[in-house]
């Protein structure tokens, strides 16, 4: 049986805020495994590494969680483990798109504009 990765994962990776979503919560000691399809839905896997005696990693399960969207399970995820990460939940609710920023309004002071030659404007 072969493998194919799920389309719908594959796009996730490439938002805006995906990389710095998992960059800032590995910062504070948080990560997600196991992104996947069940059925319908996608689930997610919190995970909290910590670093050992020994010199190694262990992974402390912080609960697996589902959602409709592969950015709904990290979220339902995220919330589930209690880990606070500055600034994720505002990343995970903009759907990890990027902040959104308005359009500049253009100024009403067109007439200074209109009166000059257009030849001078081109200079």
């Amino acid at each position: 049986m072969f493998w194919r990765p799920d389309p719908n994962i594959d796009a996730a990776r490439q938002l805006p805020e995906w990389k710095q979503f998992h960059r800032l919560c590995g910062q504070h000691g948080l990560a997600f495994d196991a992104i996947e399809r069940s059925g319908r839905k996608y689930q997610c896997r919190a995970v909290q590494p910590k670093r050992t005696d020994m010199g190694g990693w262990m992974f402390f399960d912080r609960g697996l969680a589902t959602g409709k969207t592969v950015v709904e399970a990290i979220q339902a995820a995220f919330l589930q483990s209690g880990i606070e990460v500055p600034g994720g939940a505002e990343m995970l609710e903009r759907g990890l798109c990027g902040a959104r920023v308005s359009a500049p309004q253009p100024d009403d002071d067109f007439a200074d504009l209109l009166g000059d030659d257009f030849e001078e404007l081109l200079g």
